[in-house]
């Protein structure tokens, strides 16, 4: 999600498939959030969580959790993480590619 200002105050969208260098993927739509509703969203889910937003952010970060919209509601799940790419050969290894 994209943060974003919108009537003078913070708030976040998902404008998923939708970049300045391609046109508009069909059937998907942009959804808009103010923060002071994710955060209550996110409180009222994450009740082991106490203080001010940035507690709440670090805990997201900590666990691995991700926001995932479906529709008209929103889940919190485990980011699933993708293996790291194999390392690249020593320097000054030569390769070969196809002609």
């Amino acid at each position: 999600m994209d943060s974003h200002w919108a009537h003078n105050r913070p708030g976040y969208r998902c404008r998923h498939g939708r970049t300045s260098a391609r046109a508009e993927a069909p059937g998907l739509k942009s959804v808009y959030v103010r923060e002071e509703h994710l955060l209550d969203g996110l409180r009222s889910r994450l009740p082991e969580v106490s203080g001010d937003d940035k507690d709440v952010a670090d805990h997201l970060c900590a666990n691995g959790l991700v926001i995932v919209y479906l529709g008209p509601d929103w889940i919190l799940e485990q980011l699933q993480l993708v293996a790291a790419p194999a390392a690249l050969p020593p320097s000054g290894t030569q390769l070969a590619f196809p002609v």
